[in-house]
Order: structure tokens, then sequence, then C-alpha cells
């Protein structure tokens, strides 16, 4: 019954029943993902958006396509589906590889604030991606640079690499400082 809704003239209610499917979370994956990845491409922002949130909603389901989305060359698909990420939190687990290849994207396109926070919402599961982040803490002038000591700091004591600790370590930034208490003994490298 949301489905056909999504596709009226009516913006207004085609936003709610998107977001609804979002909220029915991964039981609306078999039916609803296709269509939401046709609806990411639609002129209307607010419509846009709200799929990319649908997306974020159903969970684990829609990796897979969120992923492929991450790596195209459109930059704001690619923005949407690495905020989709991040809003999934451990589910977006297996996006990890993906993730990491984008960070590394040699045109330096990545939304590093957006991965940086899928990668601390992921949590222990994405603990591969903290040198790429330890990699940007050591570059202060970097646009993300307080986004990366953020996810550490959110990490805590996952992130506890030595890499990660020598960063932060040798930033002291307050933010660095609050990274390595968050990550208690195992940043004793840092003494």
């Amino acid at each position: 019954a949301l489905l056909p809704l999504t596709k009226g003239d009516d913006t207004s209610l085609a936003v709610w029943a998107t977001r609804a499917l979002g909220a029915i979370g991964p039981a609306a994956a078999k039916e609803a993902v296709p269509h939401l990845v046709e609806m990411t491409g639609s002129s209307e922002m607010e419509l846009r958006d709200a799929a990319y949130e649908a997306l974020a909603g159903i969970g684990a389901p829609a990796v897979p396509t969120l992923m492929q989305m991450l790596l195209e060359e459109s930059d704001s698909r690619s923005w949407l589906a690495a905020t989709a990420l991040n809003k999934m939190g451990p589910a977006a687990k297996d996006a990890t590889p993906a993730i990491i290849k984008k960070l590394r994207d040699p045109a330096g396109r990545a939304n590093f604030e957006a991965l940086f926070g899928a990668v601390a919402n992921i949590g222990a599961p994405a603990k591969e991606a903290v040198a790429d982040i330890a990699k940007v803490i050591r570059q202060p002038n970097h646009r993300a640079h307080g986004a990366a000591i953020q996810a550490l700091l959110k990490l805590g004591a996952v992130a506890a690499t030595p890499e990660a600790v020598d960063a932060l370590a040798t930033d002291g930034s307050l933010w660095a400082h609050h990274a390595l208490a968050a990550m208690g003994p195992a940043a004793s490298g840092a003494v």
C-alpha cells in the first residue's frame, strides 16, 4: 500500500510514504530497495533525501546498494550514500571496504565527515579504517581534521592503534586529548 503512494503526484504524501518504508526497516527491503534506488535520482530534493533516509532505515539489506552508490562518480549520490551509511550504525559494517576505498579516492572527492561518522557509528568492525583517519589527523589544515578526531573519540579503545595514538598525541588539541582519554589504557603509547 505504501509503494504506490511514493509514486504519486503529491510530493508531500510521497515523502511521508517513503519515510514510512524506512521506519518499517528490513522487512520492507525486498520490495522497497529497488524502488528507493530509483527515487534517489528524483529531481525533487525532499523526495530524494527521503529515499536515502529510507535506505538507512532499512539497514543491512540496503548496504550493498549504498556501497555501489558510495563509489559512484556522482559526488551528490556518493555523499548521500555516505550519509545513509553513517545513520545505519553497526548495520553498515559490510560497507567498511567501500568506505576505505572512498577515503583513499585519489581524486579527493570523499565526503570525509560522513565517512568518518560512518566508521565511528559502525564501531569495532570498521577498525581497519583507523589508519586512514590517523593520516587526516596528521594534516591539521585538512578540511575534515576535526571530524577525524571526533571519529576516534567516539571509537575509543577500538581506535587505539599505534598510528592513531601517535597522531593524536602529536596533534595537541583539546579534542585529541579527549580522544586519547576515551581510549583509556590502550593509549599508553601517548605517555
